[in-house]
């Protein structure tokens, strides 16, 4: 995702992607000048953020990847094409076109909340973070859950499934032990 960001926006473009994308679009949006919003999980959420707010470039964490110059749906093998066209372009391997990035890393927990559950939880969850976890922290975005961001572009995430009785509690950031500097480990 990151690479494509590279490649396709430039200052004053919008990126959109969702709430649960990793920290380094936004290290790639700040160093290109371009803008990143958030959106809701799911294509139809990121095709509307698209239209609404005129994106440059979008792309989900599940690999879809949407070049909205081009068009507002997502295509693998169109994305297959722009990927060979960047290694062309470089005349370079993909590895390392990906060695370039920084690193970022990704853990999961599934918290097991029974369905009548998951609001009230969520609302503690917030109360929560009212006082805890705060140190370094940039700002909370409350987008199909709950997301704290922090300044080095870690976060964690706590969202209600829709399929199944649990809260996802995803986290980003660029160090192995992900979360430890805020007091989590996962």
């Amino acid at each position: 995702h990151a690479l494509f960001a590279r490649a396709e926006l430039g200052r004053g473009d919008t990126c959109v992607t969702p709430v649960t994308s990793s920290g380094l679009i936004e290290v790639v949006c700040r160093e290109r000048g371009a803008s990143l919003e958030y959106c809701g999980v799911g294509q139809p959420h990121t095709a509307q953020a698209i239209r609404d707010l005129n994106a440059g470039y979008a792309y989900e964490e599940s690999g879809k990847y949407y070049f909205p110059r081009d068009r507002i749906w997502t295509d693998g093998l169109y994305t297959g094409a722009k990927l060979l066209e960047l290694m062309a372009g470089e005349d370079v391997p993909l590895t390392s076109l990906i060695g370039r990035l920084p690193l970022f890393h990704q853990a999961r927990r599934n918290l097991r909340v029974e369905d009548p559950l998951k609001a009230p939880a969520l609302e503690q969850v917030r109360r929560l973070l009212d006082r805890e976890l705060t140190e370094g922290r940039l700002r909370d975005v409350s987008l199909d859950g709950i997301k704290r961001l922090y300044n080095d572009h870690s976060w964690i995430f706590f969202r209600a499934s829709a399929t199944e009785p649990a809260i996802f509690s995803p986290v980003s950031g660029s160090s192995e032990s992900i979360m430890m500097p805020h007091g989590l480990m996962y």
